[in-house]
């Protein structure tokens, strides 16, 4: 099976079992190849509408996400965490991660 293959079987079984948002990263670390060849895959799964790439905004301090958008320059301004209640001095401070959600999952 080649990686392209075991990455979609992955993500698809993810997908079935309701996990709510595909990380790149972690994909790539469990299949264990690049992070580009887990991107290509998933966004094939993006033009099919199997899945939906989003950024996620996440606490510097405890990686809790605070908010999701399709684009990541309508993160502005300093919103307080909802996981640790700290709130950063710069919106730059924080982490923002591309996602890829299920179309399945309604976010908004």
């Amino acid at each position: 099976m080649s990686k392209s293959q075991q990455i979609r079987k992955l993500v698809e079984s993810r997908v079935s079992n309701h996990v709510t948002a595909i990380y790149s990263r972690k994909v790539a670390n469990q299949i264990q190849c690049s992070i580009e060849e887990v991107e290509d895959v998933l966004n094939e799964m993006v033009e099919e509408q199997i899945l939906r790439h989003v950024y996620e905004l996440h606490c510097c301090q405890c990686g809790h996400v605070m908010d999701v958008s399709e684009i990541p320059q309508f993160f502005t301004g300093t919103a307080e965490c909802l996981g640790c209640w700290t709130q950063t001095e710069s919106i730059t401070m924080n982490d923002i991660m591309g996602t890829y959600y299920p179309l399945l999952f309604n976010w908004d």
